[in-house]
């Protein structure tokens, strides 16, 4: 009995996938590039030769992105600055472009594009050339370095993460930034080796849906296609949370501090005017009162003459007219000790020597350097008071006219409310081109695996799967893909961002929960997972057509 031909659509899956297509076929995914080396070197050409055509391929395209990507950043400078200039975080200005951040993008996406390609290149240049063309022999599964350099890099993540919840300062953002890059790289170089453990851990359900059984062996037969989804998946999401969830946190645990610290008082402001008048600050004393007056004092510091910011008070209690009363840092930095003479120039010219009374710990709410308020006043007379701060029972029943009374919360927020929008809007901007990155990523990683679908399209075809079921079974690939990435990406970001709260803690006194970003964080989860889709469909769409 003759043997029934294959469908023509089989028949040429079939040929697109066993036959060398040159350089075209070099976006065709790892494996795919592989077997091109293999008959490189199958048809007499030695391993150096192999490795130089790679590494030169490698350079053109790493030139070539490199250049693309430096107009691209030109291009939307001037745009991205007037979106700073109307949120008030720049001014308007020129924007030139600036040949040394440039330069040095493009060398490191050069050196990148090379470093990638020398690496399959010895993997390759090291199997015997059957073997490659085969699809046998080294290569196959998750490389032992990428495995190592993702231990590596996860232990030094987990050593950062415990190093960001002890430090005090500010160093703690950017070993909490080291620590989430750290975790996001140790996932992506791992990505490979998890889909295959997620894979095998699960259980198939006999009768289950076909399309359900063909994803979980697309993922299972090729980790690595997967794996080259979820790579960039990690970094867009992970950077997302762990930059978002800075900025969120920070802004819930500075105005936590200074409610803390204003507890039992409410705050009375000028509502539309710079400050409050003396008229106004004396119907406003009442007892347990802080109405400081503030000015900038001219004194001899140790690198000459310093202009340091002064606080006047009517606290007789605390400082007399002719003293001074310095916190332990301002001392320290002044080189002035307890009973000292301080030689102070007011805003009028006059040079009056106040002599040290005490010198206490800091204090936010009493000042660095205090003097008198009535020398304050007759020596600055347009010194105006910012915040007048009562306690909470003692506010008039009639308060004068034209202020506006707050809680410490209230005023805690507003306080950091401008900090909190620039912060926002700057990490918006960079988690928006983080997002970016990662939807083109994920499709270029999509594209570049046709090549490995070719011989399972051709099966399906030739197994009578329509079109509609096999884009659809190819996207729902792609999809679980890129939803393990996004799992994986809020999964690192969670220790920097415990440990930055830890820190936080102990910093303010007070206690703080990392505080995740939702909106930043569903848009760069989106992204990608929407590209990922639409490009498993598109790509496989257009390979069944050929």
């Amino acid at each position: 009995m003759a043997r029934r031909p294959a469908p023509r659509r089989a028949r040429a899956a079939h040929r697109g996938h066993d036959r060398p297509r040159g350089r075209r076929r070099a976006v065709h995914g790892r494996r795919g590039r592989r077997r091109e080396l293999g008959l490189l070197r199958a048809a007499g050409a030695l391993p150096g030769r192999v490795r130089r055509l790679v590494l030169t391929e490698s350079a053109l395209v790493g030139v070539l992105g490199a250049a693309a990507g430096t107009v691209l950043a030109v291009v939307s400078a001037a745009p991205l600055h007037a979106v700073l200039v109307a949120a008030d975080a720049a001014r308007p200005a020129p924007v030139p472009a600036v040949a040394g951040p440039l330069a040095a993008a493009g060398a490191a996406g050069v050196l990148l594009a090379v470093t990638g390609g020398l690496a399959a290149a010895r993997r390759a240049a090291r199997a015997a050339p059957l073997d490659v063309v085969h699809g046998t022999g080294p290569g196959r599964g998750p490389a032992r370095g990428r495995l190592v350099g993702g231990l590596l890099a996860l232990a030094a993540g987990a050593l950062l993460a415990v190093r960001t919840a002890a430090v005090t300062g500010d160093g703690r953002v950017g070993l909490a930034l080291a620590t989430g890059a750290a975790l996001v790289v140790a996932a992506a170089l791992l990505a490979p080796a998890l889909v295959g453990v997620l894979v095998r851990a699960g259980t198939a359900r006999p009768g289950g849906r076909v399309t359900v059984a063909l994803v979980r062996a697309g993922l299972g037969t090729n980790p690595e296609r997967a794996g080259a989804v979820v790579a960039p998946v990690v970094v867009a999401v992970g950077f997302a949370v762990l930059l978002g969830g800075l900025v969120a946190t920070s802004a819930a645990a500075y105005p936590a501090q200074r409610t803390a610290q204003l507890a039992g008082q409410v705050t009375v402001e000028r509502d539309g005017t710079p400050g409050l008048p003396d008229d106004v600050a004396r119907a406003l004393a009442v007892p347990g009162a802080r109405i400081p007056l503030p000015t900038v004092l001219v004194v001899e510091g140790p690198a000459g003459p310093t202009a340091v910011d002064a606080v006047g008070t009517a606290d007789p209690g605390l400082v007399r007219p002719g003293e001074v009363v310095l916190s332990t840092p301002t001392a320290d930095a002044l080189g002035l000790a307890g009973g000292a003479i301080l030689d102070a120039r007011f805003a009028d010219g006059s040079v009056v020597p106040l002599r040290v009374a005490r010198v206490l710990p800091p204090d936010e709410r009493r000042g660095d350097l205090v003097v008198d308020r009535s020398q304050v006043r007759a020596h600055d007379p347009a010194a105006l008071t910012r915040t007048a701060f009562l306690p909470a029972g003692a506010v008039p029943d009639l308060p004068p006219p034209g202020v506006t009374v707050r809680d410490a919360a209230a005023y805690a927020a507003a306080g950091y409310a401008v900090d909190a929008r620039l912060t926002g809007l700057l990490a918006t901007l960079l988690v928006a081109v983080s997002a970016g990155y990662g939807a083109l990523a994920v499709a270029a990683g999509v594209v570049a695996a046709t090549g490995t679908r070719r011989a399972d399209l051709a099966v399906l075809v030739a197994a009578g799967a329509t079109r509609g079921r096999i884009v659809a079974t190819v996207a729902a690939e792609t999809g679980t893909a890129a939803t393990l990435g996004i799992v994986l990406g809020l999964a690192v970001a969670v220790p920097p961002l415990a440990a930055l709260a830890s820190g936080l803690s102990t910093a303010t006194g007070t206690a703080v929960a990392p505080v995740p970003d939702v909106g930043v964080t569903a848009l760069a989860a989106g992204t990608c997972l929407l590209v990922a889709v639409l490009a498993g469909a598109v790509t496989a769409a257009r390979a069944v057509r050929s």
